[in-house]
């Protein structure tokens, strides 16, 4: 029978030998983590941007700590804002003025309660902004907004805050992103909207969810023009405070960020924060 070799007795100066040899693969890991942990995110931009000069950015993708930001054949009209994972804008360059000046993006985060949902919407914008997107229209846009229904009765005031008085007609498409299920389109109906005097109106076959509120013109019924359209989430009076509350930090982040974001991209970004709140509340 052979003889099995005899253990290695453990000493201290192998410990260390060990430890000599881990710790520095496991600073490099982790520093490898740190570099690859994003601390910013583009959240609108025109013209060839570049991460580290390598990666072209695109609306909604995820920037690393101590990465750098640079335009590549700057042309008029470029631009480019940088928000934290709070959705604060940190950076923006605009090329109408000097823009090749570099954005060195900072080396940590520092997050606020509210950047989960901020960062769920630019996921999603991210990885399908076509899902989300906003015409430009020439006025007269209905609002994106959380609504609540109760039983077939809705309130679409903060809808139709923008618009004069008047008769409307709307339409309501079923708004469900990656899904090809078939869905039926309720109405339309007649709202007669009075900004002094709001009431509810009653809209049949309407379910809680998001839909794409459409409006449409008096005489032949077809949709007005791209962008007048708004996604709406109608919300149950359970989760309605929730989703409101919610939806109402989205849209204030949307005026903090002033001039520095488009008006049609800050609206793609309302859009997909209804899309969260809706997958987290319905």
């Amino acid at each position: 029978m052979t003889a099995q070799p005899k253990a290695m007795p453990w000493t201290p100066r192998k410990s260390c030998a060990l430890l000599s040899t881990c710790v520095p693969i496991i600073l490099a890991a982790a520093l490898i983590a740190l570099a690859q942990e994003h601390v910013a995110r583009v959240v609108d931009l025109r013209g060839d941007w570049f991460l580290n000069s390598s990666q072209k950015l695109s609306a909604g993708m995820p920037l690393p700590a101590s990465g750098i930001v640079q335009v590549r054949n700057p042309k008029y009209g470029d631009y480019i804002a940088v928000a934290n994972r709070s959705g604060k804008i940190i950076e923006s360059r605009n090329c109408d003025n000097r823009c090749d000046e570099p954005i060195n993006l900072p080396t940590t985060s520092s997050p606020s309660v509210f950047f989960r949902l901020f960062e769920a919407a630019m996921d999603l914008l991210s990885n399908g902004r076509e899902k989300w997107v906003v015409l430009i229209s020439k006025g007269g846009e209905l609002r994106e907004a959380v609504v609540k229904i109760e039983g077939k009765q809705v309130d679409l005031s903060t809808v139709l805050q923008d618009q004069h008085r008047g008769k409307y007609i709307l339409r309501f498409q079923p708004h469900r992103p990656g899904r090809t299920v078939n869905s039926k389109i309720v109405g339309p109906i007649t709202v007669d909207w009075n900004p002094s005097n709001l009431a509810p109106v009653v809209v049949k076959g309407l379910s809680p969810g998001l839909y794409m509120v459409q409006p449409l013109d008096n005489s032949g019924r077809k949709p007005l023009e791209p962008g007048s359209e708004s996604l709406v989430l109608f919300a149950t009076p359970e989760t309605f405070d929730k989703a409101a509350d919610a939806f109402h930090e989205a849209t204030e982040l949307t005026n903090l960020w002033g001039d520095q974001v488009q008006h049609g991209s800050k609206r793609q970004f309302l859009r997909a924060a209804l899309g969260v709140i809706a997958s987290e509340t319905q």
